[in-house]
């Protein structure tokens, strides 16, 4: 296998170091939310990573460690991966690694905002249902207010989250 088969934006994913050990759902989310996604569903998304894994334990290049159930399969890299996809050119290697950190960093923090900021969206469909539900049924209130108030939470918790990557974002883009 080499690297033209595989999405450039999942090879980058597994080369960064943070996924030598991954579930699929985990690689999914990580490749979903990234700002280069070509995906226009997380269900393509889960397919496309599916097939990458499915090829890259083909070639001997991943191995499952443990197997509860499909979804919750653990995948490991292998030695061989790491010396198939390792970088040959030494100034090229220090080159990127003087920009890795900070590049990755911020594609990090992006993707993570993308993937808050839908969730966001999500929570205030999830409010704004309950609300409209409660006036369509008010007997049903006592059963809709405590589903809406979990709704509320899970909204104020996201809304924090987006604008504390936003603040990190901004001061290192900043320096």
């Amino acid at each position: 296998m080499t690297p033209s088969n595989i999405k450039p934006e999942i090879l980058d994913l597994l080369v960064s170091g943070r996924y030598d050990t991954f579930t699929c759902p985990a690689l999914t989310q990580a490749y979903f939310a990234s700002p280069r996604c070509t995906s226009p569903t997380k269900r393509a998304a889960s397919q496309i990573v599916a097939r990458t894994v499915k090829a890259l334990e083909v070639d001997e290049l991943v191995v499952g460690t443990s197997s509860t159930s499909a979804r919750t399969k653990q995948y490991q890299l292998t030695a061989d991966f790491h010396r198939v996809f390792s970088e040959t050119d030494s100034s090229t290697v220090s080159t990127r690694e003087s920009n890795a950190p900070s590049d990755n960093f911020l594609s990090i923090l992006e993707g993570k905002l993308h993937e808050y900021k839908v969730e966001l969206l999500e929570a205030i469909g999830e409010v704004e249902e309950y609300e409209e539900l409660s006036k369509t049924a008010p007997e049903k209130m006592n059963q809709i207010q405590a589903l809406y108030d979990r709704a509320r939470d899970h909204f104020s918790r996201t809304q924090g989250r987006v604008k504390a990557i936003e603040a990190v974002l901004t001061e290192v883009k900043r320096s």
